[in-house]
């Protein structure tokens, strides 16, 4: 759409009446476009006012919105008339203290991808919405946890799917890793998080029913007990396909079961912790290789 109104307007430069095509493109678009089930709104222009608004958003499949381009009127009309989202993706740099009003309105909502911080207020009514709608989502992306209830992820009993990016406080997260429990879960992105342990993150694998496909995590490089995450990995995560973490040479022994038990390994990725302590030790990486191509 971005596109469209960058060819029609390329030489119109005053401001106000690039504004004014501009909204009479999307009235147009709003207006006669049938069936369209994905929007990506990045404008500052209200969408929900425009002729058969409500029969557009009706009919919406998947909405990525910018909330610094939507006002909190414009959030809660769209509240009323789009409430059969499937995916609903949320991009601020500033507070999203009404989102939640658009969250508690679908009705059948199973992926959330949050691409923001969030102050404290609106943490706590992001909280309470994903608990309201626990049984519903099954895929969440979050950008940081910060002022996120962490309680309220152990009510989406039929998570499959979580991502974290930029997890701060990680002693909570650590906390709630070893007590959450998502047993139909099949996809674990854990990124750029700090951790003392990965001991909570086995955990967290071991109390699934072995549907993980895709495990990928990166965290500081002094993280201890490695090698009981890949040891439950091992253990509970036979159609796992990708995986993505760390190894220490000790933890080496764990290789030959992780190859026999996952046969459908087809992206490996095992970083060395150790390696980043003493970047001396040039023979890592072959001892490592060795020990794969002795379980092939």
């Amino acid at each position: 759409m971005n596109k469209i109104i960058d060819i029609v307007l390329k030489n119109f430069c005053n401001d106000h009446r690039r504004n004014l095509m501009e909204q009479e493109i999307y009235k147009l678009f709003i207006s006669q476009c049938k069936n369209i089930e994905y929007l990506c709104w990045t404008t500052h222009q209200p969408l929900t006012l425009f002729p058969r608004a409500s029969i557009f958003f009706s009919q919406l499949y998947e909405l990525y919105i910018d909330i610094d381009s939507v006002n909190s009127d414009a959030l809660y009309e769209l509240a009323q008339i789009c409430k059969d989202l499937n995916t609903l993706s949320i991009n601020s740099f500033c507070s999203i203290p009404d989102i939640f009003y658009l969250i508690d309105a679908q009705r059948n909502l199973k992926k959330l991808n949050i691409y923001t911080e969030i102050d404290e207020k609106t943490g706590k009514e992001l909280s309470k919405a994903l608990a309201r709608n626990r049984t519903i989502i099954n895929d969440l992306h979050l950008n940081s946890i910060y002022n996120i209830v962490l309680s309220s992820l152990t009510t989406l009993v039929n998570l499959k799917k979580l991502t974290i990016f930029h997890w701060e406080n990680y002693e909570k997260i650590q906390q709630y890793l070893a007590i959450y429990e998502f047993p139909n879960l099949q996809e674990l992105t854990l990124i750029d998080g700090h951790l003392l342990s990965f001991k909570e993150i086995s955990l967290l694998i071991e109390k699934t029913i072995g549907n993980i496909t895709r495990i990928i995590i990166t965290t500081n490089k002094t993280a201890k007990e490695a090698g009981i995450l890949i040891k439950a990995i091992s253990d509970n995560c036979p159609k796992i396909n990708d995986l993505r973490t760390y190894i220490e040479p000790k933890d080496f022994i764990h290789i030959k079961s992780l190859l026999l038990n996952c046969r459908s390994l087809n992206a490996i990725s095992l970083n060395s912790l150790e390696f980043f302590i003493n970047e001396n030790d040039n023979n890592i990486g072959d001892e490592l290789l060795f020990h794969f191509l002795q379980n092939l």
